[in-house]
């Protein structure tokens, strides 16, 4: 079975002599939970563009030549939530919380949230969405019957 809190992984934090963080895998219903938190931040800014008119009309201005094309699972994710779930424990003094997650700097959060993302999330390599990767309904159905097709 794929528990993903028991995928965890220690790794040095670059430029904190020997400083370490605990990750975990972070499970669907946490990732759906962090990509809610960017959804909330982003409809929270429509307000001061205008309303929906001025997000229309911002995306009409960059036209469909300089739209930014997106295919970063990443950026769906709000970085603050993801780090919250994410981080198990440190080597710090502090006890992991996360207010003390929150009050970590830039260049930390990043490294980590990069890191919590690799374990995280399937890449296109990995074959996301390819029949191959993907176990077809009558594998899943015998799968969990405890036969093999």
């Amino acid at each position: 079975m794929a528990f993903t809190s028991r995928t965890t992984e220690t790794i040095e934090v670059p430029g904190e002599d020997g400083a370490t963080v605990t990750i975990r895998r972070l499970s669907h219903a946490q990732l759906q939970d962090a990509r809610e938190g960017r959804r909330r931040k982003i409809m929270a800014l429509v307000p001061a563009v205008g309303g929906i008119e001025g997000v229309m009309g911002i995306a009409a201005s960059q036209g469909e030549d300089e739209s930014p094309q997106v295919n970063d699972p990443r950026s769906e994710l709000d970085r603050g939530r993801a780090l919250q779930l994410g981080v198990i424990g440190w080597s710090y003094d502090a006890p992991v919380s996360e207010k003390n997650v929150d009050d970590q700097d830039e260049a930390w959060a990043e490294f980590v949230f990069d890191a919590i993302c690799a374990i995280s999330l399937r890449s296109a390599d990995e074959g996301k969405g390819s029949p191959a990767a993907s176990p077809s309904s009558s594998e899943w159905t015998a799968s969990a019957a405890g036969q093999s097709s």
